[in-house]
């Protein structure tokens, strides 16, 4: 847990910045459209109109010299998982990022983290395949993870490349971490460092940021947990579950399946709280941790480039900076 009264007074309270007015403002506009529609519990429905706010909230795409579409088969060989190939050059760069978007395992495609994928792209100089892995409550856990880790073992196989870096946001981020623990069971190589963008990491959602944002448009409590029963495929709430920490990380004890680390975090996320010992947890295992908390921000803010392209932009920079030293 955080460390004092004080602490908690100086994460909670921040100051909303002008892009996070704005997107609530966008998302206060979007929820009360959905309250109207005679849709609303239509599963298909609200996921093509979240999906079209995310599109909507994006910034403008960088050019890169091809993007492509492609498939992976999975392990099973029964499914062909939809990939994104984005080229940075005319010819392989030596590195290759997979990004594993985010939508609480039920929402998400390609297009919607599109613009961050470029710009990961651009700003590193190096080659991105994004992940359009299966979504729950369709596809429970663990098919999402298995898709991931299909897609990685792939690229990993196919040796053009020298680091094999993982990014996800929010829900993809979890998989990114978790997708760690499932390669460090294997005989596949070890991605070189995993950059997870404001992860869900646990189950206890009577933390001090679950307490102080638990209504936040950008991110509900009561959101959150509708989201971890849809991929577990039970009620987040099963005792069952506590130990499955493919599915809550911060839980996994063996830290040596990390690779060098780096967190970034909105301030104003229910979220806070998992990131913040998740990273304490690290450090105190004496491992490569960076964690960054962009103060007034909301969840899902690294794909939101309509308002926070500037804040986007810097923090790509220091994802280079942290893996390359420049």
């Amino acid at each position: 847990m955080l460390g004092s009264e004080k602490m908690d007074k100086d994460l909670y309270n921040q100051d909303l910045t002008q892009a996070s007015k704005n997107t609530l403002r966008d998302f206060e506009t979007f929820t009360k459209e959905l309250l109207q529609s005679e849709k609303l519990w239509n599963l298909n429905f609200i996921r093509k109109k979240s999906n079209e706010l995310f599109v909507q909230l994006s910034g403008n795409k960088e050019e890169l010299y091809s993007v492509t579409d492609t498939t992976v088969k999975n392990e099973a060989g029964d499914y062909q998982i939809p990939v994104r190939n984005y080229k940075f050059g005319e010819t392989p760069s030596q590195d290759l990022l997979i990004f594993v978007h985010g939508g609480g395992w039920s929402q998400g495609n390609l297009d919607t983290h599109d613009y961050l994928c470029r710009k990961l792209s651009k700003i590193l100089g190096i080659d991105v395949v994004a992940v359009d892995y299966r979504l729950s409550p369709e596809h429970p856990y663990p098919t999402p993870l298995n898709d991931v880790f299909s897609v990685y073992k792939n690229c990993v196989s196919d040796q053009k490349y020298n680091k094999i870096l993982i990014c996800g946001d929010s829900a993809g981020a979890n998989l990114c971490t978790a997708l760690c623990s499932r390669v460090a069971k294997s005989d596949v190589k070890a991605p070189y460092a995993q950059i997870l963008l404001y992860p869900p990491l646990n189950n206890e959602f009577d933390s001090g940021s679950y307490k102080a944002f638990e209504k936040c448009i950008a991110l509900s409590k009561q959101g959150t947990m509708g989201f971890f029963s849809n991929y577990a495929g039970k009620n987040i709430t099963d005792p069952s579950l506590n130990s499955n920490y493919e599915i809550f990380p911060l839980k996994n004890d063996d830290l040596n399946v990390y690779p060098k680390t780096m967190i970034f975090s909105a301030g104003h996320d229910v979220l806070l709280d998992d990131q913040v010992n998740f990273a304490k947890k690290l450090k105190a295992a004496n491992k490569d941790v960076l964690h960054t908390i962009d103060k007034g921000a909301l969840h899902g803010y690294m794909t939101h480039g309509r308002y926070y392209d500037d804040l986007v932009t810097e923090n790509c920079k220091k994802i280079k900076a942290y893996v390359y030293g420049d």
